[in-house]
């Protein structure tokens, strides 16, 4: 039996790669805008993120409340300050935009 036939094994498989693409991605846009921070700490603001928007998505006010939670997450993910962290917020989601084009899912 091949090893990825269970659609659990595969939905897990498949929430791993886009999490990790999605973090890169807030990784990178985070190092262009100068701040601190790894790998890991990317990894947690966009699982983080991720669920902020899964949880507050639906009318406009929860979208707005999900986008300031999220700028903390960033804000205190990568140390910067609340400017920054809408930068990077707005580089990120440029960017993802971009490697969703290319046919690649992301988290963001």
């Amino acid at each position: 039996m091949p090893l990825l036939t269970d659609p659990t094994l595969i939905e897990v498989v498949y929430f791993l790669a886009i999490w990790v693409v999605s973090a890169f991605v807030l990784l990178v846009s985070a190092k262009l805008l100068a701040a601190k921070g790894g790998f890991v700490g990317a990894l947690i603001a966009s699982l983080l993120g991720s669920i902020v928007f899964y949880f507050l998505r639906g009318n406009l006010l929860f979208s707005l409340a999900a986008a300031v939670l999220w700028w903390v997450v960033i804000r205190f993910s990568f140390d910067v300050g609340w400017i920054r962290a809408f930068l990077i917020s707005m580089v990120a989601y440029v960017l993802a935009s971009l490697v969703t084009s290319l046919g690649i899912p992301l988290l963001l």
